[in-house]
Order: structure tokens, then sequence, then C-alpha cells
């Protein structure tokens, strides 16, 4: 009930607002900032809300957040002064957590991305299983039910099954050799630096980052996949 009051006595902010969702066990925070970035880059004004505070679309940390995903009333409070400052899209961490204890309850998101999925907050879920529901209950909550806007990784197993379970719905990403739809196909990797070759359905992208590791072509190819997907 507190996430529908919030969001009723704040003036339904997340409704002017194109609010993008990313949850998972590792790699939120870095995927969300560059998508963040993407959508700067873009013409839209974006905001970041997540595990290292909110950052507004002028690039100032405006407060510092006690959760991942804050509690209802603090989230809508954030959104109305978004929405207020001008920002026009949201890019936010869903936790677990938070999707367990319907934190986002009636938040319709326009793209939403799932990461990977490892051994984590068992004491908090339970089991394995529960976990995989809680963060699974955030795509049921991405407002076009027909369109590819849900970006999974299908080099995890979770995010196969999540794929599976939606289908259509599904824009996937992975290594070449999953046939995922965005497709990481070469790689060459410095101590500073990474150029990573990308098939996608609208054709290849280069891509040269500052950041290295097998890991983060996993967070930006899952950045990627949410660009295209919105």
């Amino acid at each position: 009930a507190l996430a529908r009051i919030a969001a009723k006595f704040y003036g339904y902010p997340a409704k002017a607002l194109s609010m993008v969702g990313l949850t998972g066990t590792n790699g939120k925070t870095t995927t969300a900032l560059l998508v963040r970035e993407i959508l700067q880059a873009g013409g839209r004004p974006c905001s970041y809300l997540g595990t290292l505070g909110a950052l507004d679309h002028r690039g100032c940390w405006t407060e510092v957040v006690p959760n991942t995903t804050p509690e209802a009333s603090d989230l809508h409070r954030h959104l109305q002064v978004v929405q207020a400052g001008g920002g026009g899209s949201v890019v936010m961490e869903v936790s677990s957590h938070a999707l367990a204890l319907n934190r986002v309850e009636g938040i319709e998101f326009d793209a939403a991305v799932f990461t990977n999925l490892t051994r984590d907050h068992l004491d908090f879920h339970g089991t394995e299983e529960a976990y995989f529901q809680s963060k699974a209950t955030l795509f049921d909550q991405v407002v076009d039910s027909d369109k590819p806007l849900c970006a999974v990784n299908i080099d995890d197993t979770a995010g196969n099954r999540l794929a599976a379970r939606l289908g259509s719905r599904a824009l996937t990403y992975g290594s070449d050799e999953t046939g995922a739809d965005v497709r990481l196909v070469g790689v060459e990797m410095g101590a500073k630096s990474s150029s990573l070759q990308f098939e996608t359905p609208r054709g290849s992208l280069a891509v040269h980052s500052r950041l290295t590791g097998r890991f983060n072509c996993s967070n930006v190819m899952a950045a990627v996949a949410c660009g295209l997907a919105l």
C-alpha cells in the first residue's frame, strides 16, 4: 500500500518519466551508469539512482540513499525532484529486496535489464528459486508487452530461463556462440581500455571503452542492448 500511496501523494512522477530498471546480482551499478551516459548522449536528460546514490542529469550527486533501491516513499519523492528539475529519464537499480518488499510496486518501466544471478541474499530470500522469482517480477512491470524491451543476459543460466519466460519480449545479449540478439564477436583487451565488436539487430557496432575485464564486456553489452531496446 505504501508504494501506491506514495505515488499518489507525489503526483505519479514515474508516469511523466522514462523509467529504466536494472536487476541482477552483479553489474547493476556499472551498467546503469553506462545506460545513463547513452541516454545523455542521445539528448535524453537522464538521472541515475542506485547503490552509489542519486546522480541528476546535470552530473551532480544530489543525495545518498540508504539502500540500492530506496523505500517507496523516498523513491517517489526523488522521482518528483527529477521531474521538477527537468529530467526526462531515470535509470535505477532495482534490488531483489525492493522487488520482494514491493518498493517499486505500480511503476511501469519503459525497459528493464537482467545482468546475472549468483548465490546471494539467501538470508533474506531463503532459496535460490525465491531469489530468482523475485528478480523476475521486475519484467512484469515493463509497460509494452508486445516489444522486446527486456535486455536479458543469456550467458547466464538464470538469464536463459528468464528469456524463455519472456519470449518475444526479450532482447537477448551474450557471447557469439549463444546466438543472442546482441552478440560479442570480438574483443581486444588492453591494460587501460578495451575495444569490443558487436553484432546487433541493427547491424555491426564497434565500442571503445576505458573499462577492462571480461565482466565489463558483459556490462557494456547489457548497456548496448538496453539502448537498442529503448
